[in-house]
C-alpha cells in the first residue's frame, strides 16, 4: 500500500499537501524527502525488523520520515512532541530498539539494549509487516499500546473519496489525526497544521487557507460559540465540519446549525482499536448515525455497541485482547436503536450508578444546557456511601451571580422539573473552566 501511495505522490507532482506556519509543501517536496530519509535510514543501519519510538513535531519532514519508516516494513511508535504520556512507561511496555527524536530537521538517535519484543510484534516482525502503535489517554488507568497492522489500516483509503483542503485539529499520534492525514495524501488533499488550540488562531487558518473541511470534537466548538470569534471571519469556504471522540449534546447541536446554516455537520465514529468506521448522520440536525458495512460489521447486545472491523488492531501489548472468539471487540458504548440508525449514548464506563439506576451523563448536560446562564457542563459520578453514586456537575457560567445558592436552587428546581428524581444533579459546582485533556475532551471526574 505504500508504494502505491507513492505513486499516487508522483502523480499528485506541485498539488499542495501540507501548510505549515505560513509554508506550503507540495507532494513532489513529500516525495523528494522521503528519498532523502532512505539515505539517512541506509547510513545510520536501521533494519527492518526495529521498533522505532519516533518523537517529533509534525511537519513535512517528521511526515516523509515516518512515511518511509512505515514503508521500509518498521514498527514505528508516532508520539507527538508535547504528547503528556509517560517516556519510561512507554519504553517499559514497547522494548523500542532505537528511540528517533525529530525537532526541526536535527534528528537524534539512540539504540537501546531492549531484546525482547512483545510476542505481537515478534509475530508481526517475522511477517515482515509494518506496524503502527498508538496510546489512549489513559484517563482511566495506565494507557493502553495498541498494536495495528499498518497495510490493513491503509486498505481502508484506497478507494477514492473527496478531495479535501483540511484543519489537522488532531495530533499525528491519535487514530482521529492519522485518519485526516491518511485520508488526505491518499486523494491528493491538503491539509493544514495544527500549532494551536487557540478558537481565534484556528478560525483564521481556516479563512486564510480556505480551508474546506473542519474535523474536532463537541467541546472544541462549544468554545468556539461561547466565544462568538466566527462571526468575525469569513469561513464561505468551509464546507463540512465532523465531530466525534465524546458524545456531542443536542444543545450544542442545535446552537450550531443555528449559527452556522451553510456548513454540514457529521458525527464521525471510532476508536484507536479499530480505526475510524464509515457512518452517516441522519441529518446536520440529528445525532443519530448509521454505520455503513462495508469493511465492517455491527451488533447490539443489551444495549451495548459491538464491531467486527477489518482495520481492527492486532492487540493490546499491555492489556488482556477484548475480542471475542469469532473477532467481535465491545465497544463499551451504550446505543439507542432507531431502525437503521443508532444514537451514541456514552461509554458504560462512564454511567453513573444511583442505588440501582443508570444515569447517561450526556442526558443531564443537555438539560442543564438548556438553562440560559450556562455556558459549558460536564457531568459525572461521585461516590456516596449509601446510593453508591450521586450525580455531579461542574457548570461554567456565563455571567457570574450575586446568590450563588438560590442560583444552584433554580437549577435543580429546572432539572426536576425535566428528569427523574435520581437523574437530578445532587452536588454542583460553579467552575471557572471546564478541564479538557490534551486531546481536547472533557475529562469526567
Amino acid at each position: 500500500m505504500l508504494a502505491y501511495l507513492f505513486k499516487k505522490f508522483k502523480s499528485y507532482k506541485s498539488n499542495c499537501c501540507l501548510i505549515n506556519n505560513n509554508n506550503s509543501y507540495s507532494y513532489c517536496d513529500l516525495y523528494d524527502l522521503i528519498n532523502k530519509y532512505n539515505n539517512f535510514y541506509k547510513k545510520n543501519n536501521i533494519h527492518d525488523n526495529d521498533i522505532i519510538f519516533f518523537e517529533s513535531k509534525l511537519t513535512i519532514n517528521s511526515l516523509a520520515l515516518f512515511l518511509l519508516l512505515l514503508n521500509n516494513k518498521n514498527i514505528v511508535i508516532p508520539i507527538n512532541i508535547k504528547s503528556k504520556l509517560n517516556r519510561k512507561e512507554i519504553y517499559k511496555i514497547v522494548q523500542p530498539t532505537i528511540i528517533l527524536k525529530f525537532n526541526g530537521q536535527k534528528i537524534e538517535l539512540e539504540r537501546t539494549n531492549f531484546n525482547k519484543p512483545n510476542p505481537l510484534l515478534k509475530n508481526l516482525q517475522l511477517k515482515k509487516k509494518s506496524g503502527i502503535i498508538l496510546f489512549t489517554s489513559g484517563t482511566s488507568g495506565p494507557p493502553k499500546a495498541i498494536l495495528h497492522d499498518t497495510e490493513k489500516i491503509l486498505k481502508s483509503y484506497k478507494s477514492t473519496g473527496r478531495k479535501h483542503i483540511t484543519f489537522l485539529f488532531m495530533s499525528h499520534d491519535h487514530i482521529g489525526g492519522l485518519n485526516t492525514i491518511f485520508y488526505n495524501l491518499f486523494n491528493g488533499g491538503t491539509f493544514i497544521i495544527n500549532t494551536t488550540y487557540q478558537v481565534h488562531a484556528i478560525l483564521d487558518d481556516i479563512q486564510k487557507y480556505k480551508a474546506t473541511l473542519l474535523p474536532t470534537t463537541p467541546s472544541f466548538l462549544n468554545l468556539m460559540l461561547l466565544s462568538k470569534s466566527f462571526n468575525n471571519y469569513n469561513l464561505s469556504s468551509l464546507k463540512l465540519i465532523t465531530y466525534g471522540t465524546e458524545p456531542m449534546d443536542s444543545q450544542t447541536l442545535l446552537k450550531l446549525n443555528k449559527s452556522l446554516p451553510k456548513i454540514k455537520l457529521r458525527q464521525t465514529y471510532g476508536m484507536t482499536e479499530i480505526g475510524i468506521l464509515d457512518v452517516k448522520s441522519k441529518s446536520s440536525a440529528s445525532l443519530e448515525i448509521c454505520i455503513t458495512k462495508n469493511n465492517h460489521d455491527y451488533k447490539i447486545i443489551d444495549d451495548i455497541l459491538y464491531i467486527k472491523s477489518d482495520s481492527s488492531m492486532l492487540g493490546y501489548l499491555n492489556y488482556q485482547s477484548p475480542f471475542t472468539d469469532d473477532g467481535w471487540i465491545n465497544t463499551g458504548d451504550k446505543v439507542k436503536i432507531n431502525g437503521k440508525y443508532m444514537t451514541i449514548l456514552g461509554r458504560e464506563s462512564e454511567l453513573i450508578n444511583v442505588g440501582g439506576e443508570k444515569v447517561y451523563p450526556i442526558e443531564v448536560e443537555d438539560i442543564l444546557k438548556e438553562i440560559k446562564n450556562i455556558s459549558d457542563v460536564i457531568v459525572y459520578g461521585k461516590n456516596n456511601r449509601i446510593l453508591g453514586q450521586i450525580v455531579a456537575a461542574d457548570i461554567k457560567l456565563s455571567k457570574p451571580v450575586s446568590k450563588t445558592k438560590d442560583f444552584i436552587i433554580s437549577i435543580k428546581k429546572y432539572c426536576s422539573s425535566k428528569l427523574d428524581n435520581y437523574k437530578v444533579p445532587m452536588q454542583i459546582n460553579l467552575v471557572n473552566k471546564i478541564h479538557l485533556n490534551d486531546r481536547f475532551k472533557k475529562v469526567r471526574s
